[in-house]
């Protein structure tokens, strides 16, 4: 991309559809699953047979500036596809180590745009939110930054794209299985830096970040704290018939996903009762309203029924699919109490 202060056009990326399912065609995951056996099926249909544990990695020369220490370190996934990260953290004296955030941004992100030395809006109301994985480094926070697969760095043709979905579902493989992969690689290297506790690492990110945050969290237990941003969290059911559909490459539809849950089953069992903030304007243009409020109605009883209502929040602001600073500052607050 020449320009990442361009805002990129979903539906030029993506053709409008009008296709959607026969009406009658309904999920089978009423005939339920044992809630201790919902993040070991969720593995499954993802594809991961283990999360990451022992990670090779190579770190770069690190840089000081304005209070910061920064450095790139380079790794691989298991597709042996080469990543660099970015590493971020405060120059610190305390004898308390820091709570660490693994960044992520959008499919038009990168690394470089979420760490921008600016944090600011170009365009108002579309486009992206630069630099505001730098300025968590800023408020205090260890965080490690990257360019998710499927990103515009890394993603090439959309076709190339649509192509490599196709091409792993027969191996029971998906593209969402090799984001939440990515996601726990970089927590598991920013839990390994010293001056952090790998106790107190959280995930966040948007749009297709916000899938890598809320999906990492809900099959890595380890996890402090999620946030996602406009992560198209909701009902998957009410998506396909309510939703626009059009707007997201077959990676967002995992195959025999709806056989056994929804998303609300997937945040009750497997999140609940963790401290979890999500982000979901109210014309977000990933997830109708309707999907949202389906969620709800399962996973605020489930934190209930922990005695836990206080770590769970759905901030639903009227807006669109786009990063607002507003947004921003919710998460950071949500941080700042639970991690």
């Amino acid at each position: 991309m020449s320009d990442n202060n361009i805002p990129v056009d979903i539906d030029k990326l993506y053709p409008k559809i009008n296709q959607k399912i026969p009406k009658g065609l309904k999920p089978t995951y009423q005939q339920n699953i044992a809630p201790e056996k919902v993040r070991e099926k969720l593995l499954e249909i993802l594809g991961i047979e283990e999360l990451p544990t022992n990670i090779n990695f190579n770190v770069a020369k690190p840089k000081e500036n304005e209070g910061l220490i920064e450095y790139k370190i380079k790794y691989q996934n298991s597709l042996s596809e080469k990543i660099e990260a970015t590493v971020i953290t405060p120059i610190t004296n305390q004898p308390n180590k820091l709570a660490g955030i693994v960044c992520m941004g959008g499919t038009a992100a990168t690394k470089e745009s979420i760490t921008n030395e600016k944090f600011y809006r170009p365009h108002p109301n579309k486009g992206q939110l630069f630099g505001w994985a730098r300025e968590l480094a800023r408020l205090g926070y260890a965080t490690i930054s990257i360019s998710l697969k499927g990103c515009v760095e890394r993603r090439g043709t959309v076709a190339k794209w649509e192509q490599e979905a196709k091409l792993l579902s027969p191996l029971g493989r998906t593209q969402y299985g090799y984001i939440v992969e990515e996601t726990l690689i970089a927590a598991r290297i920013l839990a390994s830096i010293n001056t952090v506790n790998s106790d107190r690492i959280g995930l966040t990110g948007m749009s297709l970040g916000g899938v890598g945050a809320w999906y990492g969290m809900a099959c890595d237990p380890s996890i402090s704290v999620g946030a996602p941003v406009c992560g198209g969290i909701g009902s998957l059911y009410r998506n396909l018939y309510e939703g626009q559909p059009w707007r997201q490459s077959s990676a967002g539809y995992i195959p025999g996903i709806l056989k056994y849950f929804d998303h609300g089953e997937i945040i009750s069992t497997c999140i609940t009762p963790r401290p979890f903030i999500m982000i979901a304007p109210t014309e977000d243009e990933d997830m109708p309203s309707s999907g949202v409020d389906d969620m709800l109605e399962i996973v605020k009883p489930a934190y209930k029924k922990e005695g836990l209502s206080q770590n769970f929040e759905c901030y639903r602001p009227p807006g669109k699919h786009v990063y607002m600073i507003e947004y921003f500052n919710k998460v950071v607050s949500f941080f700042n109490k639970f991690l």
